[in-house]
């Protein structure tokens, strides 16, 4: 888990970067930050466990109203070391959404092995704050 962070917002790679280190940046345009824990879907073939999709807390600060957060669940692909594709395939509005673990993780389980990183549409689940990714 790489975390890039700039100007009180962070970028967050989950898996192996390309040799020169330039993964995309990708975050919310608001002030955020990253939970302490991420889940691991993982994928097991034999004795080999290969994680294929990350799931992480994000919490968005309001920027009309700096005491108030909105939690959204980050749906990644996870880089594998022969390709280094890593992106954000989905968001899911957690804040005051019961389901959101549950949307995380069928978003996961059924995009994340496929979506081709820079092409495809990310999912966003529920209203969700401003996200963006720019290329390196």
């Amino acid at each position: 888990v790489l975390i890039g962070y700039d100007d009180a917002r962070e970028s967050v790679y989950y898996g192996f970067p390309s040799d020169d280190m330039t993964a995309a940046w990708e975050s919310f345009t608001a002030f955020n930050g990253s939970g302490p824990k991420v889940e691991w879907r993982i994928e097991t073939n034999g004795d080999i466990a290969i994680p294929f999709a990350a799931i992480h807390r994000r919490s968005v600060s309001d920027p009309e109203d700096e005491k108030k957060t909105t939690d959204v669940l980050l749906v990644a692909k996870v880089a594998q070391p022969e390709e280094h594709q890593g992106c954000t395939v989905g968001l899911v509005l957690a804040t005051s959404n019961p389901q959101a673990n549950d949307q995380a993780r069928k978003l996961a389980d059924d995009k994340a092995k496929t979506f081709v990183c820079g092409k495809d549409k990310r999912e966003v689940i529920g209203d969700v704050p401003p996200f963006g990714r720019v290329d390196n």
